[in-house]
């Protein structure tokens, strides 16, 4: 038996000439029993993987040595199917089909070749072998994600199998900040995470400010005018950029709901990102509406700080003497308040 040629061993029936010394000799030898159909069929399948081997379709080779197998159990064909393996990139594969190659054929002349093979082999598959994650301290309500996706139960001994090098290992639970970890997994190990819980800080509404009263004292009418302008205009502004921000505020609030319709019943590790998309939303159209009620408290204190100044301007017209005048106007627990002195 050769290695260096894919050989194919049928086993064929040979015929037993039991020979009588009384008996002469026939005059003709007898005919040769005839191929059963299965050793046919062998043979022509063992052909289909050779020509496939030299044409470098090795995965069609082991399938063609493998049904040849099937028919007729061969030592050579498990050496041929081991090739095949070892070729297509399968090391498992093949040190499967060397080992019992070896086997079942121990006398075999490549026996310390096939030997040393089998070794490297071995080593080789050992280098791709899968490695492990666990983790300890982790809660039965989060949810693990391994590189961006969601990771199913874990075996019996709490692992996940994923192959060698970096991972990136993410866990969720509602009511708590994200873990993330990086991660390096070698061949045949486990590699160990702790679960460390950060519970989330809601973040307190921003205050909405009290202006300080706004206090004008003139002794003539004309820098009443000009303030009156200037508070008006200011409060007009005011209230225009308080009015863009309760419309980006709404359609923020518009594509939060829309987002959240089109998730809804998906499952979560597919929707992460757009989860992530939800909580900007939310906190863009909670900020606008903060922001907004500023706005309109501030444009309308100045808007009515600027009218009472005109106001008072035409007022102060009709004082006799030109007396002094003091005007303070500042926002009250119900709205608006003025007090001075004409």
């Amino acid at each position: 038996m050769r290695r260096s040629c894919l050989a194919l061993s049928l086993s064929l029936a040979c015929p037993v000439a039991a020979l009588a010394q009384a008996t002469p000799a026939p005059a003709t030898p007898p005919a040769a029993p005839a191929e059963s159909p299965a050793a046919a069929r062998a043979k022509a399948l063992y052909d289909q993987g050779v020509a496939r081997f030299q044409a470098k379709d090795f995965r069609g080779a082991a399938q063609a040595f493998q049904q040849a197998y099937n028919l007729e159990s061969s030592p050579a064909l498990l050496f041929n199917l081991g090739r095949a393996h070892e070729e297509m990139g399968d090391p498992a594969g093949a040190v499967g089909h060397f080992e019992t190659y070896l086997a079942r054929f121990p006398a075999a002349e490549d026996h310390i070749e096939v030997s040393r093979r089998l070794a490297a082999l071995k080593a080789v598959a050992r280098g791709m072998s899968p490695g492990y994650v666990t983790v300890t301290g982790l809660p039965g309500d989060a949810v693990v994600f391994i590189d961006d996706q969601r990771a199913e139960a874990p075996d019996a001994e709490g692992r996940w199998s994923v192959s060698r090098g970096t991972h990136m290992l993410r866990i969720e639970r509602e009511g708590y900040e994200p873990l993330r970890l990086r991660l390096e997994v070698e061949p045949s190990k486990a590699t160990a995470a702790t679960y460390r819980e950060t519970p989330k800080v809601k973040a307190a509404p921003a205050p909405v400010p009290t202006p300080a009263p706004v206090v004008v004292q003139a002794s003539d009418g004309s820098g009443l005018a000009v303030g009156g302008w200037i508070a008006a205009g200011l409060g007009a502004v005011a209230l225009g950029v308080a009015g863009v921000f309760v419309v980006n505020g709404n359609t923020a609030e518009d594509d939060y709901y829309d987002l959240a319709d089109r998730i809804d019943g998906q499952p979560e590790g597919t929707v992460s990102r757009d989860l992530d998309r939800l909580r900007d939303l939310r906190d863009d159209f909670n900020s606008a509406r903060t922001t907004s009620r500023a706005l309109f408290i501030t444009g309308g204190v100045l808007l009515a700080t600027g009218v009472g100044l005109l106001t008072w301007d035409l007022l102060s017209d009709d004082t006799a003497g030109g007396a002094r005048g003091e005007l303070k106007v500042g926002a009250g627990p119900t709205g608006l308040v003025f007090s001075g002195s004409f």
